[in-house]
């Protein structure tokens, strides 16, 4: 079992996902407003407590701070 995330400045899109080999398969997804949440671990239990799995493994991308533009 896999949980994924995109954690931006506006939304954060959150996934379980369970595979087997190289076949992987949404069992459930979610996106949430980022700026509803005063921090991570706030919408990450959101998420996870609202489903019965368990994650294996976790990765997560995470925006940076924009400075200079770039």
């Amino acid at each position: 079992m896999i949980l994924a995330g995109d954690i931006g400045g506006t939304k954060t899109n959150l996934a379980f996902f369970d595979h087997e080999g190289e076949k992987f398969t949404v069992l459930e997804e979610a996106t949430f407003a980022s700026q509803e949440f005063r921090e991570l671990e706030e919408l990450l239990s959101e998420f996870i407590s609202a489903h019965d799995y368990k994650a294996d493994l976790v990765s997560l991308s995470i925006a940076g701070p924009v400075i200079n533009g770039t």
